[in-house]
């Protein structure tokens, strides 16, 4: 069990809607539909929320594995992009200005 606030999320200015926040190691969740049902627990306003069959099955990953996935997740991103950057060429042609006089040397 973990305590949330409820905040508002506005879709316009005229749209505001209650959105309740669950904990980091419920990411995979995301995208999923589910039913909320009204109810009470001990005389106080509840809501259950019904996941599909799928996301019932799964266990909630450990905050561990959630930040050593996020990590790999932003290692592997950093190692493409480096990769991409030496494959382009470079050169003048590139550079917004044809003026090298404008062009820092790069040493």
């Amino acid at each position: 069990m973990f305590k949330s606030k409820v905040t508002a999320l506005k879709a316009s200015k005229t749209r505001i809607y209650p959105s309740i926040r669950l904990p980091r190691e419920y990411g995979e969740l995301i995208g999923n539909n589910a039913e909320v049902i009204p109810t009470s627990h001990e005389g106080k306003q509840a809501f259950l929320v019904v996941l599909d069959h799928e996301s019932l099955n799964s266990e909630p990953k450990s905050p561990l594995e959630t930040r050593v996935e996020y990590l790999e997740n932003k290692f592997n991103n950093l190692e493409k992009s480096t990769s991409e950057d030496d494959k382009k060429s470079g050169g003048p042609a590139e550079i917004r200005t044809q003026d090298p006089r404008r062009v820092k040397a790069m040493s």
